[in-house]
């Protein structure tokens, strides 16, 4: 093997390294919390999105951040339904009823047009309609927000 290991035997070099990747760490929680709290705000909320806001979970480990939803119609509530299939109608009669519309005519409606939501293309995710997010997105923000805090970060006692 051709190569270079340097390890270096300084027990100031490491304890100062290791307050630099705790500091990192810390930025990485601070923002993922951020970014939980802006995806909780900013969820849809109502009869048509039940428990959209609750589904976003966030996890930090070591220096990777994962922001997902487990809603499984998450995509759909975000970025609406186009025109095709028609939904199932157990999942449109609460909010229909609750506008007094026939959950069969809505569901048609959809099948037909798509929801208003897929129509106008607009999201709080900035999703496009096949679900792939566009830029800017909290997600992108939050990504860019660590890249800057981390780069600023300084070994301690410099």
């Amino acid at each position: 093997m051709i190569g270079f290991k340097y390890r270096t035997s300084s027990p100031g070099y490491r304890r100062l390294y290791k307050k630099y990747q705790q500091s990192a760490q810390r930025i990485y929680r601070e923002e993922g919390e951020n970014l939980l709290r802006l995806l909780q705000q900013e969820s849809y909320r109502g009869v048509s999105s039940p428990g959209l806001a609750k589904s976003w979970n966030v996890e930090v480990k070591g220096f990777s951040l994962k922001a997902y939803s487990d809603d499984p119609a998450a995509r759909w509530k975000i970025a609406g339904r186009g025109p095709g299939r028609q939904p199932p109608v157990d999942a449109l009669s609460l909010w229909a009823h609750s506008k007094g519309l026939n959950p069969w005519a809505v569901a048609i409606s959809i099948r037909k047009k798509g929801t208003a939501r897929w129509r106008s293309d607009t999201n709080f995710l900035n999703m496009d309609r096949n679900g792939k997010l566009r830029k800017p997105n909290p997600f992108e923000d939050a990504r860019q927000k660590i890249v800057r805090r981390v780069s600023r970060l300084k070994f301690p006692g410099k």
